[in-house]
């Protein structure tokens, strides 16, 4: 049990899965309550972060209802927040915040944790200076205590808070602290978010060639743990890239094969960022057919399109469709 969690903690998702299937099929009926509500919830995680998030849903769920240990009920809570976030169910999302919150007591980390997420879900709504005020005391109070990881998790938030303001400088030094902080811990999935972080900035920037070497090393690294959320994220990215530098046509089917796994995933913001680069290659072809295929998307993408990064580039590329159009844009 302990090497489960010791592995589901490093984002080594496929051994994490192996045990699970180990522990549920030979020794389930050893275990004590609270050991099997520790399998329960991390085979919950597992089934997110290896593809079906409705499974993952429904698993941690269980675990809230069931669980006795409010610590437990606590970080389940907070996991079922992040995968309503990542599925753009922001209402649902702050609900699960607002449960685990009530969870975390006097526990002064995993009361972090809740503003952590809290903070994450404001950089979605718009709310950029809440939510920097919130990661830079998550940051701090991490920084004070001990806890590496959550330093890192903070500090990439804050990068994100740079990206979508295109500020792109900040925003890679960002990742690039977070990328230190978190090879301190050993954690290759939070190496290889980190990593793909990095390359999506250059890309957002129009350094598509720099960003290359980052998105191939995330993908391989990801790809190595079987994180087919991260898989997708950087195949959507570094199919961008590779489109508009090497090879059109291989890079366009490398990003609709992460666009695909970002919607069985449930990733609503992979799925705005893979339209906007199909929408960038289709203008750059002047396919006409695609670019209204993709405009018509993105103009009911509603709340997907709150980062200013995104409704920038989208202006920016609509503005560029109407003249190859000859249609009225969003000028």
């Amino acid at each position: 049990l302990h090497t489960m969690v010791a592995s589901g903690r490093l984002g080594e998702w496929a051994d994490t899965a192996r045990l699970c299937r180990i522990l549920r099929g030979r020794f389930r009926e050893h275990l004590d309550q609270r050991s099997c509500d520790v399998l329960e919830f991390w085979t919950g995680r597992t089934f997110d972060a290896l593809g079906n998030p409705a499974k993952g849903r429904a698993k941690l769920s269980q675990v809230f209802e069931t669980a006795a240990d409010a610590s437990l009920r606590c970080d389940a809570a907070l996991q079922l927040a992040r995968i309503e976030m990542y599925a753009n169910d922001l209402q649902a999302a702050m609900l699960w915040v607002e449960r685990a919150r009530s969870e975390a007591g006097d526990d002064r980390h995993r009361a972090a944790l809740v503003t952590f997420r809290l903070a994450s879900l404001y950089m979605l709504e718009d709310k950029a200076d809440r939510a920097r005020e919130l990661l830079s005391e998550v940051r701090d109070f991490a920084d004070q205590n001990g806890y590496m990881r959550l330093n890192g998790d903070a500090t990439v938030n804050l990068a994100y808070c740079d990206l979508y303001a295109s500020k792109f400088d900040a925003a890679r030094a960002g990742f690039e602290r977070a990328l230190a902080l978190h090879r301190i811990t050993d954690n290759r999935d939070d190496e290889a978010n980190d990593l793909i972080n990095i390359g999506q900035t250059l890309l957002w920037a129009g350094r598509n060639d720099d960003a290359q070497p980052y998105l191939e090393r995330g993908l391989t690294i990801a790809g190595e743990l079987g994180d087919q959320q991260a898989v997708a994220e950087a195949q959507v990215h570094m199919g961008a890239a590779v489109a508009m530098t090497q090879d059109p046509d291989a890079g366009l089917t490398m990003c609709q094969d992460g666009l695909e796994a970002a919607v069985q995933l449930e990733m609503s913001e992979i799925v705005t960022s893979a339209d906007l680069h199909l929408l960038r290659h289709a203008l750059s072809r002047q396919d006409s057919a695609t670019v209204r295929y993709y405009l018509r998307r993105l103009a009911t993408a509603g709340d997907r399109l709150s980062p200013p990064l995104y409704k920038k580039v989208y202006e920016t590329l609509s503005n560029e469709a109407a003249d190859l159009l000859g249609e009225a844009g969003p000028r």
